[in-house]
């Protein structure tokens, strides 16, 4: 996966599908609000509607959204819709597969923007740099060392993070 940092206002960008599903399904069973909206023209008007993450279908991949209230959803279906919910303020562009009044249906994101958590700057290590972490472990002063290599992903100030697979 692949994390872009922006650390000029503490945003990043993620792909990571394991970490958009959590924020997706923490929203969905905390009942967080999320702005639905699309612009509508040039001119920058916005077309914006209150709702809630109404259903996560993984098999399927979609993500199903309802307006609040008895308030209904007006959207052109050949426009973009933006979706910003307040967790980590999460936002995400995306293309209606279903659209109607009461729900809009829509693939889940393969690519969200949001806060991040983090006070110092990650630096991400791509995957065409040599990024292996080489870990020695010994028992004594002669003994023989151990090593383990694994991949890395991020460092940071405050450390790094790497994979370790449960083969390893």
């Amino acid at each position: 996966f692949m994390v872009r940092p922006n650390m000029a206002n503490n945003l990043r960008v993620s792909d990571n599908l394991r970490e958009i599903l959590r924020l997706l399904k923490k929203m969905q069973q905390n009942g967080f609000k999320v702005t639905v909206w699309q612009q509508m023209g040039s001119n920058g008007t916005r077309l914006i509607s209150h709702a809630y993450i109404h259903n996560i279908n993984i098999a399927d991949k979609s993500l199903a959204v309802k307006p609040f209230g008895q308030k209904k959803f007006n959207f052109d279906k050949k426009l973009s819709i933006y979706i910003h919910g307040d967790e980590q303020s999460l936002l995400f562009k995306t293309h209606a597969n279903f659209n109607s009044r009461q729900l809009i249906v829509f693939n889940i994101p393969r690519e969200i923007r949001l806060l991040e958590k983090r006070g110092e700057p990650r630096i991400n290590i791509h995957e065409k740099l040599h990024n292996e972490v080489v870990f020695e472990k010994s028992q004594g002063f002669k003994d023989k060392l151990n090593q383990y290599t694994y991949v890395c992903n991020d460092i940071s100030q405050g450390g790094f993070g790497f994979r370790i697979f449960s083969h390893d």
